[in-house]
């Protein structure tokens, strides 16, 4: 619904004297606007640990981006009219519910 789409995935493998994780997602998503948001977003960790709790370490790094055409938070269909100003901002006019 809306275009949305999420991919998932994890993997952890030993690697030296400890453990190397991996994970990573990403999504996409129109949104219920008039203009999709053509989100794209992408998450990602990697972490490599060694040793236990009370006696290890681990380095962790994580990233994201996340892309998308920011839209006004009006669904389609509840907009009577759009007028223009003259500075170039819009105002929006909304049907009483």
């Amino acid at each position: 619904m809306f275009g949305y789409a999420r991919g998932f995935a994890a993997a952890s493998r030993p690697l030296g004297n400890g453990t190397l994780l991996a994970a990573g997602e990403a999504v996409t998503s129109q949104g219920p606007w008039v203009v999709g948001d053509n989100l794209r977003k992408f998450n990602g960790v990697l972490r490599y640990s060694q040793g236990s709790t009370a006696e290890g370490f681990s380095l962790t790094a994580m990233g994201y981006s996340g892309i998308w055409h920011a839209t006004v938070t009006v669904t389609d269909g509840t907009i009577d009219a759009v007028a223009a100003t003259g500075a170039g901002a819009h105002v929006y006019i909304q049907n009483p519910v």
